[in-house]
């Protein structure tokens, strides 16, 4: 359950990670734990929703466990924990507000979404809300070989905010895919915080992590495009070029496992009734999705390959046939 808990999204970070990253850090560095510093733990009368919650006693039995989950999924303390439903609760209800802190629906309304910032701007210092956002940018530094200091999280979190508003960071998951794909701009705004040579090699990290994200979609729509034609069937063995291009018309797709040369060419297979495409990303890894609707209508799980861009010399071509049926796993 715990993977599920408030389904916003940053580059592809569930919130739930993103808090838990930021456990454990002290509040002399605007951590989310410890000794809190947020405005509801400073003894504040009243929150972003107007409700005065400062202890976890101060709320009904259903936010109580509600408080006591997010505190214990995320690492924040009780009181912003209890800021933080409390907030939420006073916008739109238990009905309506509690669920984002458990099984959230899969689609939040305006009003969730207002509910949530509210929360996260009333309940949590410009430190701890910037140490949030700052874990994305963390990721990406470590995958570039780079090492960012609590502070430079802090700082590139908050240079994020306020550049792009923490609700668009929250809610807009193409906001951060468009902003890292900008290697100059990312690097002016990251310069703020950390060496101009580190601020190049995040943002040149992060445009990679941008671009693959744009070949994971293309996969993921010529696959969305699909099962909606095989619904009717609950089958894929008719599915045929005409029906992928009509199911998704802004890619193109290569038959016969043909090579996917870039993000909006898709390279599929169909074998029996397990359909494969595969979408080769400017980075030049591969990403495959397989999936499988049999003639009773059983849905299978939908596996992942992923083929990683070679080091030196020219990436193999990118098919549907490009990696063996037990390379697939669970996720890319």
């Amino acid at each position: 359950m715990r993977g599920r808990r408030i389904r916003v999204t940053l580059i592809g970070i569930g919130l739930t990670g993103l808090m838990a990253a930021t456990a454990g850090c002290s509040s002399s560095s605007g951590g989310a734990s410890g000794s809190t510093t947020s405005a509801a733990a400073k003894g504040a009368t009243t929150t972003a929703g107007g409700v005065t919650p400062t202890t976890v006693a101060a709320l009904t039995t259903a936010g109580a466990d509600a408080a006591k989950t997010l505190q214990d999924t995320s690492g924040f303390s009780a009181e912003q924990s209890a800021c933080l439903v409390s907030t939420v609760v006073a916008r739109v209800g238990e009905t309506d507000g509690l669920p984002l802190f458990g099984n959230s629906p899969a689609e939040l309304t305006t009003a969730q979404q207002d509910a949530l910032v509210a929360g996260f701007e009333g309940c949590l210092t410009p430190d701890d809300l910037g140490g949030l956002v700052g874990v994305t940018v963390q990721s990406i530094a470590s995958s570039a070989g780079a090492t960012l200091s609590r502070e430079q999280v802090i700082c590139s979190g908050r240079a994020l905010i306020g550049a792009y508003t923490l609700r668009n960071l929250l809610f807009d998951q193409s906001l951060l895919e468009k902003v890292f794909a900008d290697e100059a701009s990312m690097t002016t705004l990251l310069t703020t915080c950390v060496s101009a040579t580190v601020a190049a090699g995040v943002a040149k990290a992060a445009s990679g992590v941008a671009q693959d994200r744009v070949a994971q979609s293309g996969a993921r729509d010529a696959l969305v495009g699909a099962k909606a034609a095989a619904s009717s069937a609950s089958t894929y063995k008719d599915i045929t070029q005409d029906v992928l291009a009509k199911g998704a018309p802004k890619l193109t797709f290569v038959a016969d496992a043909g090579p996917s040369t870039g993000p909006t060419q898709v390279s599929w297979k169909l074998t029996g009734t397990t359909l494969t495409v595969a979408v080769r990303s400017v980075t030049g890894a591969c990403y495959l999705l397989r999936d499988d609707v049999d003639d009773d209508g059983t849905v299978a799980k939908t596996p992942y390959a992923k083929v990683e861009a070679p080091t030196t010399g020219p990436a193999a071509p990118c098919t549907a046939t490009t990696v063996a049926a037990d390379v697939f796993t669970d996720t890319w």
